[in-house]
C-alpha cells in the first residue's frame, strides 16, 4: 500500500485525479452538513446576486444566487451528492451485470457464451445515449430511471473485456492444474479467475463513473433527469441568462468538467499501475 501511494504521488496526473475524486466523495458524504442553505430555498429579494468578488456580491452567498434567489454554492454541493450517487450506483450495477455475464459466458462457453456475446454486440452497436434517453422517457424522469438507464448501456463493456480475458486465462497452466485437481466452476471463477481480471474491472469502473456523471448531467439538461438539484438542470435553467449572469451556468459546468476530468485522470493512472505489464512500477 505504501508503494501504491508513493507511485501515486510521483505521477502528477494521477495525484490530481485522486484529489478531485476525494473531494467529490467527501462533499457527497458531508454535503448536507456543510451546505450553507437549503438548495431549494427561494428568496426573490436576492435574485441574481453575483459572486462575492464582484461588485454587489455578498459573503453570505459566496458564489451568488440564481433567478429564484437560491444559493448557488448550496445547489452545487447538493448536486455533487446527487451526481456521485447516480454515477457510482449505475457503475456498480453495470459492473455486477457485466462481470456475471462475462465470466459465465467466457468460462462455460458453448451456447450460453454465444447468446451473451450476441447480446453484447447488440448493446455495443446501439447509441448508448439514445438507449438511456429511451429508458428514461419510458420509465419516467427520476434518479432511479437514470441509474437503470446508465447501467443498461454500460454493462456490455465489462462483459466483452472480461470474457476475452477469461478465454486467455483458461489456457494458463494454473487453471488447467486446478481443473485437474477437481476444482468446480464456482471455485475456479472466484479463486483463480476473478483475481486476475480485477484490475480490468477497477479501471473500467473508474472511467465509467465519470462518463455516467456526464451523461446524467446531459439528461438533466434536456429535462429527463428528474432531479431538480443537479448540475445539468442548473446549466439548463441558467443558459438564457448566461450573457448577463454568467455564473448561473458557469459554476455547475465547471463542476461537471472538473469531476469528469478527475475520474478520467485517475482511471488512466490506475490502468498504467494495475496492468500486469506495469506492476514493476509498484
Amino acid at each position: 500500500m505504501g508503494k501504491f501511494f508513493k507511485h501515486l504521488v510521483s505521477k502528477p496526473s494521477g495525484m490530481i485525479g485522486f484529489a478531485i475524486i476525494t473531494c467529490v466523495v467527501l462533499t457527497a458524504i458531508i454535503g448536507p452538513y456543510i451546505s450553507p442553505y437549503d438548495p431549494d430555498a427561494m428568496n426573490f429579494k436576492k435574485r441574481f446576486l453575483p459572486p462575492v468578488w464582484m461588485e454587489g456580491g455578498s459573503v453570505k452567498h459566496a458564489l451568488g444566487t440564481d433567478m429564484l434567489g437560491r444559493d448557488i454554492l448550496s445547489r452545487l454541493i447538493c448536486g455533487t451528492r446527487n451526481s456521485a450517487i447516480v454515477g457510482i450506483s449505475a457503475a456498480l450495477i453495470a459492473l455486477t451485470i457485466g462481470i456475471s455475464l462475462g465470466m459465465f459466458g467466457g468460462y462455460l462457453g458453448g451456447m450460453a457464451d454465444g447468446v451473451i456475446m450476441r447480446l453484447v454486440d447488440i448493446m455495443l452497436t446501439l447509441p448508448a445515449v439514445m438507449v438511456a434517453i429511451l429508458v428514461v422517457a419510458i420509465t419516467g424522469p427520476h434518479s432511479v430511471s437514470i441509474i437503470i438507464a446508465m447501467a443498461l448501456t454500460m454493462w456490455s463493456e465489462y462483459a466483452k473485456v472480461i470474457r476475452g480475458r477469461i478465454l486467455t486465462l483458461k489456457q494458463e497452466a494454473f487453471i488447467l492444474a486446478a481443473k485437474s485437481m477437481g476444482a468446480n466452476a464456482f471455485r475456479m471463477i472466484l479463486k483463480h479467475i476473478f483475481p486476475n481480471v480485477a484490475y480490468i474491472v477497477i479501471v473500467i469502473f473508474t472511467l465509467q463513473v465519470g462518463l455516467i456523471i456526464l451523461w446524467s448531467a446531459g439528461l438533466s439538461f434536456i429535462g429527463l433527469g428528474g432531479i431538480t438539484v443537479s448540475w445539468g438542470w442548473d446549466i439548463a435553467a441558467g443558459r438564457q441568462y448566461v450573457g448577463k449572469y454568467w455564473w448561473l451556468s458557469t459554476f455547475p459546468g465547471l463542476c461537471i468538467f472538473v469531476t469528469v476530468l478527475g475520474f478520467n485522470l485517475f482511471g488512466d493512472w490506475m490502468r498504467d499501475v494495475l496492468d500486469p505489464g506495469a506492476t514493476e512500477n509498484l
